[in-house]
């Protein structure tokens, strides 16, 4: 039986903890539209890097645009 929920995560203001706490029973993030600030992207990065480093058997999923050269470089 699989089930499926969608939870917001502000990864600007997120602790540690409550990464955890949200994270904790997740196999998968899939984001889409998430980032267009550069200042955003090392945020969403530390969020996903504890996401992934807290089993093997995570996955991350992005769609993305190609709207702004510097912003998805960075990324």
């Amino acid at each position: 039986m699989y089930l499926v929920a969608v939870k917001k995560l502000n990864y600007f203001v997120i602790s540690v903890s409550l990464a955890l706490s949200v994270m904790i029973n997740a196999d998968v993030i899939l984001a889409a539209d998430v980032v267009y600030a550069i200042e955003c992207i090392p945020h969403l990065i530390s969020t996903v890097h504890k996401f992934l480093s807290s089993s093997n058997h995570k996955i991350a999923l992005f769609a993305t645009t190609h709207r702004n050269r510097n912003t998805f470089q960075l990324f």
